[in-house]
């Protein structure tokens, strides 16, 4: 993300752009995962210290709103330098070919990770479909159960062509994934696994999309 993030779109617990943003009873609103992680524990407002009336959270449906406007219009760029790309491509196709990658800075910063972090690099073969491809990954991405959008690279070819950067499925396809992990996980995992690529694809589904491959 940009270093000119609006400061309400931060979680003051994890200080990340909130995905999910809920109000506690104070008015505070935070990352939901952080928020409720933190009130296991606490009665009181992490922003004040103050206690709490009661525990519930209400999701902020208007702040998650502009956070998605504001994804959609700052793209996250990302230097090409502060990517490692892999080789050869993990996957190629009619419209894009990804590749592995190690992405060394926060996107939109100057500011190095501390730990280097393994993204996705989407090339699409029609680079006058990027930036369309962008806004749906934004949009897409504020599901649980899809890859994140992470940032563009607009100058990643010599050419000038750019490339998507995203989050990366980590153990690849689902029909290659599962019978590598088959032996470690119970049934009750496989139902949760299914159910949850069954809930991204619902995802999928209601944007009108079509999308051919499951990847864990």
């Amino acid at each position: 993300m940009t270093s000119s993030i609006p400061p309400s779109f931060e979680c003051p617990i994890s200080h990340d752009i909130m995905v999910d943003p809920v109000t506690t009873a104070d008015g505070h609103s935070y990352e939901r995962s952080e928020i409720v992680r933190w009130l296991r524990d606490h009665n009181t407002s992490p922003a004040t210290g103050a206690i709490l009336p009661h525990t519930n959270v209400t999701p902020n449906v208007t702040l998650r709103k502009s956070i998605e406007e504001w994804e959609e219009s700052h793209f996250s760029l990302i230097r090409r330098s502060d990517l490692v790309l892999e080789t050869p491509p993990i996957a190629s196709g009619t419209f894009k070919t990804v590749s592995r990658a190690v992405l060394k800075s926060i996107p939109g910063t100057t500011t190095l990770l501390a730990t280097p972090r393994p993204v996705a690099v989407l090339e699409l073969r029609d680079g006058r479909e990027l930036l369309a491809e962008a806004k749906i990954l934004v949009r897409l991405a504020r599901h649980p159960r899809l890859v994140r959008y992470v940032g563009m690279c607009k100058e990643f070819h010599e050419d000038g062509r750019a490339c998507l950067v995203t989050e990366l499925a980590s153990l690849g396809s689902l029909s290659d994934a599962m019978p590598k992990i088959a032996d470690g996980i119970t049934a009750g995992h496989e139902v949760a696994v299914l159910q949850q690529v069954c809930s991204g694809m619902e995802m999928l589904a209601s944007e009108g999309l079509v999308h051919r491959d499951l990847a864990l």
